[in-house]
C-alpha cells in the first residue's frame, strides 16, 4: 500500500479563521499515511494572516516532500467551484 500516492485538496476563504486553517494543514501533515501533493486553493484574497500561515505550513510540506500547489481565485468563486478548480490542478488520485 506505501506505493499509492494520493491528493489532499482544500479550500481556504477570507473568513477563515487562521488558527483553525492550521490546525487542519497540521492535520494532514500527520497522516500515517500523508498525501504525496497537497493542492490549496484561495478563493480570493485572503488576510495576511491567512497568508502567514500558508506560507509556514507550505514549508513544513515541502520538507516532508510533500508537493504543495497553491491556486488563487482573482474573487471568491465558492467551495463547489474553489474544489473543482482544484481538482483538475491534482496529479494524484
Amino acid at each position: 500500500m506505501t506505493d499509492y500516492q494520493y491528493a489532499g485538496l482544500m479550500s481556504v476563504y477570507v473568513n477563515e479563521k487562521p488558527q483553525l486553517l492550521k490546525r487542519a494543514l497540521k492535520s494532514v501533515l500527520n497522516q500515517d499515511y500523508p498525501p504525496a501533493e497537497f493542492v490549496l486553493v484561495k478563493d480570493g484574497k485572503l488576510t495576511e494572516e491567512l497568508e502567514s500561515v500558508i506560507h509556514e505550513e507550505r514549508q513544513l510540506f515541502e520538507r516532508t516532500n510533500i508537493r504543495f500547489v497553491e491556486l488563487k481565485n482573482p474573487t471568491n468563486l465558492g467551495l463547489g467551484r474553489s474544489l473543482n478548480k482544484g481538482l483538475k490542478a491534482c496529479t494524484n488520485e
